[in-house]
């Protein structure tokens, strides 16, 4: 493994990470099995708390986006490629928008449809658009398409870590792991 120092990120920036990051997953998940779900209390259920996942995301992003202003990330290692700043830069910033950008295209659909919406039952949530059915369609594809956007760059984004950690053997990915307290014995 290369042994050079090891910067990482901020206890919080990992957490907003890995949080979100399981977030995603689970959103995935729930968004994949309640639109095959027979129409029931279990399937609103699902839809329900996939929506107030996807709020969870959007409130999550902004809230990154402020800790990344205030601190920001630590610089790449030394001799890192440009090409590979430049990929990961890039792969960043989709990501970024495409936490904002698949939560207000749900929202926009579940208004256009016209059902209420919650943030976990707790805070009614005002529609995102004036009510109306002629754009439903469109923020459904958007929905739909930005979801995919999500899994292919997560898809890359974690092939990188990956090819970080086993090919090139440097500290890319550890920068972005807990740390975990090591027994020490005497």
């Amino acid at each position: 493994m290369n042994q050079t120092a090891v910067t990482r990120y901020s206890g919080p920036a990992i957490l907003f990470h890995w949080g979100s990051a399981a977030i995603i997953a689970a959103l995935f998940v729930i968004g994949w099995q309640m639109v095959r779900m027979p129409l029931s209390p279990g399937k609103m259920e699902a839809y329900a708390l996939h929506k107030s996942l996807g709020l969870l995301i959007l409130v999550l992003a902004i809230v990154r986006i402020v800790w990344q202003r205030l601190r920001p990330p630590p610089p790449k290692p030394t001799g890192t490629p440009e090409w590979q700043r430049r990929a990961a830069n890039a792969t960043h910033f989709g990501l970024y928008l495409l936490m904002f950008g698949l939560p207000l295209s749900g929202w926009a659909y579940n208004s256009s449809v016209g059902f209420p919406l919650s943030f976990f039952g707790l805070i009614d949530v005002p529609p995102l658009l004036g009510g109306g059915t002629d754009m439903r369609e469109l923020w459904r594809s958007a929905h739909w398409l930005l979801g995919w956007g999500v899994v292919g760059l997560v898809s890359l984004h974690v092939g990188a870590a990956l090819y970080h950690r086993v090919i090139m053997r440097d500290s890319i990915l550890q920068r972005m792991l807990p740390s975990v307290p090591t027994l020490r014995r005497r």
